[in-house]
C-alpha cells in the first residue's frame, strides 16, 4: 500500500499531470526561487516558498492551462507567499544574514572583480525598500516590461516607472558614495 502524495490525485481532478508540473518547474523554477530569495533574503525560506508555489501550481493546473502566459500568475503567487511569510510573527523575531553568490566565467581576475561588483550591487539592491527592490528585480532580473510588472504587483504602470526611477537614483547614490551595505 502506497502513501498518497501530491500526485495521488487523478490527472482529471488536478488539471495538471506530473510531467506538466515538471515542465512548469523547469521553466519557472529559477524565477520563483530568485524572486523569493530577493524578497526574503534567506535561501531556506525561499526554497519553502518555491515548494508552496508549485503545490499551488499543481492544484490550479486547469486554470494555468487556460492562461496565455502563466508567468505573471506564478510571480504574483510567489510574492504573496513571501509577503505572508514576512508578516508572520515568527519572521519578525528572526534576523537573516545569508549572502550567497554564484561565480562568473572568465579569468580569475575578471571573476573576482565581477563577483565583488555583483555582490556590492546586490547588497545595495537588498537595502532598498521592498516596493523598489521588487520593481528592480522584476524589471532587470526577469526582463518584464513596466506594464507586466504593473499587472504582477497590481499597481498602476506609472507607479512602477516611478519606483524604478527612484530605485535607480538610490542605487546610484549608494554606489557613488562608497557606503558599505549592512
Amino acid at each position: 500500500m502506497s502513501v498518497p502524495g501530491i500526485f495521488a490525485r487523478t490527472e482529471e481532478a488536478a488539471g495538471f499531470g506530473e510531467e506538466e508540473l515538471k515542465t512548469c518547474m523547469d521553466e519557472f523554477g529559477d524565477m520563483v526561487l530568485r524572486t523569493a530569495y530577493v524578497y526574503l533574503r534567506d535561501r531556506q525560506k525561499a526554497e519553502d516558498v518555491y515548494q508552496e508555489v508549485f503545490v499551488r501550481v499543481f492544484r490550479h493546473g486547469d486554470k494555468i492551462k487556460r492562461m496565455d502566459n502563466p508567468q505573471g500568475w506564478i510571480l504574483r503567487v510567489t510574492m504573496n507567499l513571501c509577503r505572508d511569510l514576512k508578516r508572520s510573527t515568527w519572521w519578525r523575531r528572526v534576523l537573516f544574514l545569508n549572502d550567497e553568490r554564484d561565480g562568473v566565467s572568465g579569468s580569475l581576475e575578471d571573476r573576482i572583480v565581477a563577483s565583488e561588483k555583483s555582490r556590492e550591487l546586490l547588497a545595495h539592491i537588498m537595502r532598498l525598500e521592498t516596493p523598489y527592490r521588487m520593481a528592480v528585480l522584476l524589471f532587470y532580473y526577469h526582463d518584464l516590461s513596466t506594464r507586466e510588472i504593473a499587472g504582477v504587483l497590481k499597481v498602476p504602470e506609472g507607479t512602477v516607472r516611478s519606483r524604478l526611477h527612484r530605485a535607480r537614483a538610490l542605487l546610484k547614490d549608494y554606489m557613488n558614495s562608497g557606503e558599505e551595505s549592512p
